[in-house]
């Protein structure tokens, strides 16, 4: 009888572990950054997550001095392209809030000095109904690129 129970276990694990691994690569198959005529390129702290409703993921990051970004967002269609992004300095300020730019998915900026952030991601809290909650569940990308900034003036 117990054979049956790990049996179960191992099977249920080895299905929610199929799951995660569906948004693994997720930001480099959705996210498309917009046209600009400077070349960035891929950031290895690019990354994807399962998320559900409400849920928040952060992700360490550096920028350097001397250095343009660029963050898109994409996400799977149950979040309504309604994801925000945070990012907030070592000393807690935050920096950039997506949700006061209609929840612009695309950020494009150069780093004034070498400081370590957290990148806040954030999914939609659940739908709320006449009786119960409706939460869902899917895959957000986080597709950052980088270049050397460009040099302009005289």
């Amino acid at each position: 009888m117990q054979k049956k129970y790990i049996l179960i276990f191992l099977f249920l694990l080895l299905i929610s572990n199929l799951f995660s691994q569906e948004c693994f690569e997720y930001h480099q198959n959705h996210c498309f950054p917009k046209k600009s005529k400077f070349v960035y390129k891929e950031n290895s702290s690019s990354v994807s997550f399962k998320f559900a409703s409400g849920e928040m993921r952060e992700i360490p990051f550096v920028f350097l001095l001397g250095k343009d970004y660029r963050i898109t967002l994409c996400a799977d269609e149950v979040f309504d392209n309604i994801i925000k992004i945070v990012i907030v300095n070592e000393e807690g300020k935050e920096i950039y809030n997506n949700s006061l730019h209609d929840f612009n998915l695309n950020l494009e900026f150069s780093s004034r000095k070498t400081q370590n952030v957290t990148i806040e991601v954030f999914a939609p809290d659940p739908n709320i109904g006449i009786s119960d909650t409706v939460a869902f569940e899917g895959c957000i990308g986080v597709f950052i690129e980088e270049m050397i900034s460009v040099k302009t003036g005289f």
